[in-house]
């Protein structure tokens, strides 16, 4: 009898996946900046010759300044490693594009249980509004 094979991670899948395909939808959906345009290639090698990605990765237009916007879907807390993670993706989406980036983090945790730095980050980004 021939074992059935188990997708690994079937809801990172679906993530990456609903981001690729409903990235204008998603980009209203979280009230994202900008005007969308497009999800753009978000599998870029980084100097180590590794190929870093991000969930979603989106192309868009504020005024007359186009800007990526990723998209980083976390499981669990966010932390110090969810936050360089993401700033390495970043960083390797400045180098492929040349153009500005815009990082998102979503998680069900609540935010009061992640790291203090954190919530003092978003809480000073929410004052700036």
């Amino acid at each position: 009898m021939a074992c059935k094979r188990r997708m690994k991670n079937p809801e990172d899948r679906l993530r990456k996946r609903s981001h690729a395909i409903l990235g204008e939808t998603v980009h209203q959906y979280f009230n994202l900046p900008g005007q969308y345009i497009g999800a753009i290639e978000n599998e870029i090698p980084d100097g180590d010759n590794k190929e870093k990605k991000t969930d979603g990765s989106y192309l868009v237009q504020i005024g007359e300044i186009k800007i990526i916007i990723n998209i980083e879907d976390e499981s669990s807390r966010i932390n110090k490693e969810s936050l360089s993670k993401s700033f390495e993706y970043a960083i390797n989406m400045i180098y492929a594009h040349k153009l500005a980036i815009y990082s998102v983090i979503t998680t069900p945790i609540p935010l009061k249980k992640c790291e203090k730095n954190i919530i003092l980050a978003k809480q000073s980004y929410l004052s700036q509004k």
